[in-house]
C-alpha cells in the first residue's frame, strides 16, 4: 500500500466519523471568529477602517488608503499601493493588494486572521508601524 493510499484511508475515515466532523467545525469556528474579534479589536485600536459586515471566511478587508504616498509614485496610487505592500514584505508581513483582487480603489488590502495568536498580534504590529511610517 502506497502512502497516498494510506493517507487517502485515513482521511476517508476521519470524514466519515461523523463525531470527529462536529467537534473539528464547532473547534474550527470558534477559533476563527475569536482571531476575527481580536483583529477587530486590533484594528480599531490602531485607527484602522476596515469591512466588519462579514461572517464568513479567514480574511478581512482593511482600507489603508489614508497611508497611501502617491507623491512617491507621481500620484499613481496603484503604484502607490503596491510600494506600500512592498514596505509591509521588507517588514515580514505579506498581505494581497487590492489590485489582485480587482478593487474599485487603491488602498484595500486583505489582513489574513486565521493564524495563531501571537503571528496576528506581529503581524498586525509590524503592517501598521510600516504604514505609519
Amino acid at each position: 500500500m502506497t502512502s497516498s493510499t494510506k493517507r487517502f484511508e485515513l482521511f476517508a475515515t476521519m470524514l466519515e466519523d461523523q463525531e470527529f466532523i462536529r467537534t473539528f467545525l464547532k473547534k474550527s469556528h470558534s477559533l476563527l471568529l475569536r482571531n476575527r474579534l481580536l483583529a477587530e479589536e486590533l484594528l480599531k485600536q490602531a485607527g484602522i477602517s476596515f469591512y466588519d459586515k462579514g461572517n464568513a471566511g479567514f480574511f478581512i478587508w482593511i482600507d489603508l488608503s489614508p497611508h497611501l504616498r502617491s507623491e512617491d509614485t507621481q500620484r499613481d496610487a496603484w503604484a502607490a499601493e503596491r510600494l506600500l505592500s512592498a514596505r509591509f514584505a521588507q517588514a515580514g508581513v505579506i498581505m494581497s493588494t487590492g489590485e489582485q483582487y480587482r478593487a474599485l480603489e487603491p488602498g484595500k488590502f486583505r489582513i489574513i486572521f486565521s493564524v495563531g495568536e501571537e503571528t496576528l498580534r506581529e503581524g498586525i504590529r509590524r503592517f501598521v508601524q510600516c504604514a505609519q511610517m
